[in-house]
């Protein structure tokens, strides 16, 4: 009778918590998010191109760059959450942040960095930034 009871119980608070929250989680959504997104989609990419970087290494899993030019180093040295427009050897990618704990891919790019709680790029050692491609 006690586990009927403790059943019973459960399954009615399993009902009482999915009505209040409408979704795939009872977890509550903070509303800093939607800001957050917002921002990110009016930030303008970064385009690196040839010119600003010096190619290390590629492969069909990455793309390990050195950047040479001042600007876009300092911009992605300052930058939160950027998108960055990148062209290696004529073809065009779309990269974007994945944090350094996230077990998946971001949405809608072709290869992604890594970044901290902060949004900020983790560079892998002083104007060297490796990106994972996204394979498709």
């Amino acid at each position: 009778m006690m586990q009927f009871n403790l059943y019973s119980l459960v399954h009615a608070a399993m009902i009482t918590f999915s009505s209040f929250y409408p979704g795939d989680s009872p977890l509550p959504v903070h509303s800093n998010t939607a800001s957050t997104v917002e921002w990110k989609v009016m930030n303008d990419p970064i385009k690196i191109t040839e010119n600003d970087y010096k190619l290390l290494k590629e492969d069909e899993y990455s793309i390990d760059l050195k950047i040479v030019d001042r600007k876009k180093l300092k911009a992605l040295q300052k930058a939160t959450h950027p998108v960055i427009q990148l062209t290696v050897n004529g073809k065009e990618y779309v990269v974007r942040e994945n944090y350094m704990l996230n077990a998946s891919f971001p949405a809608n790019c072709d290869a992604f960095y890594t970044v901290n709680q902060d949004g900020k790029i983790v560079w892998v050692k002083t104007k060297v930034m490796s990106f994972r491609k996204i394979p498709r």
